[in-house]
């Protein structure tokens, strides 16, 4: 299997692909959780940059923001996991993370209450076993194994990328709060909607 490996750079830019930091979003934009809390910036992700690595079909002057509940002081991880229970799509997608497609904004803004620290993305090609679970970050044009992969409601969405918290620096390792998590991203090419969820190893 042919993957887009992720390194991370302390060298960052808010128009370049990046990890953590702000988001070039309308202020009006920045989502909240069900219980009123800010999202915390994920991924920014220019579309003109993903539809190259992956072939994707976005917009290519859009950029493909992810955000997450990100609650460092509380145990936060039941918020935003999916591993095949009905209950826990229907939560993520009343909104503990949000996957928003939007033009860029002239300036990044961050209203997080605990923002993650910035680093961009750099992406290097690499092949992994067919079949293994992958605990590393990447781009891919296929989905990889999952941690978890019964009964998952994943019809029509097309693998984006995997964040596993493991292979993060260490101030990063609690982002989806335990260290052996996996963020996976999914979108939906017929209506530009995503699914971003995590699950542990």
């Amino acid at each position: 299997m042919q993957i887009q490996e992720i390194v991370l750079d302390a060298q960052t830019s808010c128009f370049e692909a990046k990890l953590g930091g702000g988001a070039l979003i309308a202020e009006s934009d920045w989502p909240k959780n069900p219980d009123g809390d800010n999202l915390t910036l994920i991924l920014s992700l220019p579309c003109k940059w993903l539809n190259k690595i992956i072939n994707t079909s976005l917009p290519e002057e859009y950029f493909l923001s992810v955000f997450s509940t990100y609650l460092p002081k509380d145990y936060f991880i039941d918020k935003i996991t999916y591993s095949g229970d009905p209950q826990e799509l229907l939560d993520i997608k009343a909104g503990y993370t949000k996957v928003v497609l939007h033009r860029p904004m002239a300036k990044e803004i961050n209203l997080s209450e605990y923002p993650i620290a910035e680093s961009a993305i750099k992406v290097f090609p690499k092949s992994i076993e067919e079949g293994c679970v992958p605990l590393l970050s990447f781009f891919s044009e296929e989905k990889p194994r999952m941690t978890q992969n019964k009964n998952m409601e994943l019809s029509g969405l097309r693998f984006v990328c995997q964040i596993y918290a493991g292979r993060l620096p260490q101030a990063l390792e609690g982002i989806f709060d335990l260290s052996d998590a996996v963020g996976y991203l999914f979108l939906d090419e017929s209506n530009n909607n995503g699914l971003f969820f995590v699950q542990t190893a």
